[in-house]
């Protein structure tokens, strides 16, 4: 619990995204991941880990994906509905008959 609101920091306004990893899923950033490092009413300031330079976005064009540990949960941080775990399974560089004699 807390007192009122959603118990978060800062003011209630979803200050709870701040240190929390997010990705950006509208607009030029689109696909982006990074961690939240500010807010305001109205855009959250994330920090993109490709580039590590901060965006301002709107707050309805970041979902959160993740923990303040940088931990992405569940289908959210893959593409599609089989997420990250469907892709592993092809995540291997082919060895293009190297190791023929």
């Amino acid at each position: 619990g807390g007192k009122g609101g959603k118990g978060g920091k800062g003011s209630g306004t979803m200050d709870e995204l701040v240190g929390m990893t997010c990705r950006i899923k509208r607009g030029k950033h689109k696909g982006m991941i990074g961690m939240c490092v500010d807010s305001t009413e109205t855009h959250l300031k994330i920090e993109v880990h490709s580039s590590t330079k901060c965006h301002m976005i709107k707050r309805e064009d970041v979902v959160k994906v993740g923990n303040e540990n940088g931990s992405l949960s569940g289908n959210q941080a893959g593409r599609g509905p089989g997420g990250r775990a469907e892709a592993d399974n092809y995540m291997t560089t082919p060895s293009h008959g190297l190791y023929e004699a």
